[in-house]
């Protein structure tokens, strides 16, 4: 039998976890330990109702999803607050530290949502160190044919730097959670230094993929800078809202990663 790293395995269950196909669920129960940690996000657990033998499941939030929640919770009785009629929906996924979890994107007590995705989100991921040189990059593009990627491809090749793509399905009902899931899996990858997600332009319906709080969500807790080159100058998402730079087009978000300097002014592209 060959041994595994650490890393390895937490990508296998990380990619079978994403393989399920649960996506998007909604799970009640009670929850207790509400806490928020220095770095801003929010942690607890939702069990089963009191009296009922079950296992316990981790729910954790990004910093502006717990920083809603807190302050929510804070108005509530306790009693409210382990209420039975708790809803968390979310994305499940498998972190490295924490292990299996449900990210939050809504919670309700009862009738009262204490976060929706309408919430307005700063950029956990816009707070990213820049690191100092970029020799390999993510990519999460359309799996069919595109000549932006193809633009991307090559002022990457110029530049020498190594791209680990991850193509996949941008439209239809699951495309929103397959790009969550390309953007996990690069965030468990330790080689690249910054991660790109991109697509060429089209109608503005087919940017609504990127508007879906799933796919801001996987940008918030991304490990990597992400850098958007979405469409045209015209188009704005969440995903470019939520990313650490937005460019207006794939080939400006190549060309970015590319500079020696993002910070000069000369390489400022972004929308």
């Amino acid at each position: 039998m060959t041994a595994l790293t650490v890393t390895e395995l937490a990508t296998a269950i990380a990619d079978s976890v994403s393989n399920c196909g649960f996506g998007l669920v909604a799970v009640e129960g009670e929850l207790h330990g509400w806490r928020r940690f220095r770095s801003g996000i929010g942690v607890a657990e939702l069990t089963q109702p009191a009296g009922a033998r079950g296992v316990r499941l981790k729910v954790a939030a990004a910093r502006h999803a717990a920083h809603s929640v807190s302050g929510q919770l804070e108005t509530l009785t306790a009693a409210e607050r382990t209420a039975p009629n708790v809803t968390v929906h979310g994305h499940v996924v498998f972190d490295q530290r924490w292990g299996l979890q449900i990210k939050l994107l809504r919670l309700t007590i009862g009738q009262q949502a204490l976060i929706g995705e309408e919430v307005e989100r700063p950029r956990p991921n816009g707070e990213l160190a820049w690191p100092p040189a970029i020799r390999i990059v993510g990519l999460v593009a359309p799996s069919g044919g595109d000549d932006a990627v193809a633009d991307v491809e090559a002022v990457l090749a110029e530049a020498n730097v190594e791209m680990i793509q991850h193509r996949v399905a941008v439209t239809g009902p699951r495309a929103s959670i397959l790009i969550a899931q390309a953007l996990d899996r690069l965030a468990l990858d330790p080689r690249p230094a910054v991660t790109l997600l991109v697509r060429g332009g089209g109608p503005v319906s087919d940017f609504a993929v990127y508007d879906e709080p799933v796919v801001g969500i996987a940008i918030d807790r991304h490990r990597h800078p992400v850098i958007t080159g979405l469409g045209h100058a015209t188009n704005s998402t969440l995903a470019d809202r939520a990313a650490h730079t937005a460019c207006i087009t794939p080939t400006a978000a190549a060309q970015f990663v590319s500079r020696t300097d993002p910070t000069s002014e000369s390489s400022k592209v972004g929308r």
